[in-house]
């Protein structure tokens, strides 16, 4: 009986530890100048919140769902096709 709670407390403890992660991705990128570059991709499930950062520069992107596409063109711009929560406070 107490085994069963024990792995029942250890299952649940590892689905929030799982929930409360964060999502990064990484990309390469090079600038007009010919130096790389790093922007990563940051977001918090559940926060609505998708990070784009590249060097001392982030950009917050709200109401944010779902990434539908992340691409690398040219070397020198990175496209983002995302999904936006939909804001049910509009009439």
């Amino acid at each position: 009986m107490k085994e069963t709670h024990i792995f029942s407390l250890i299952l649940i403890a590892g689905m929030l530890c799982f929930s409360v992660s964060i999502n990064a991705q990484m990309y390469s990128i090079e600038s007009f100048q010919k130096v790389a570059g790093k922007v990563n991709l940051y977001y918090k499930p559940f926060s609505g919140i998708l990070a784009i950062s590249y060097e001392s520069d982030t950009l917050f992107i709200e109401n944010y769902l779902s990434t539908y596409e992340t691409k690398v063109i040219n070397k020198n711009f990175l496209m983002v096709t995302y999904n936006k929560l939909a804001d049910l406070m509009k009439g």
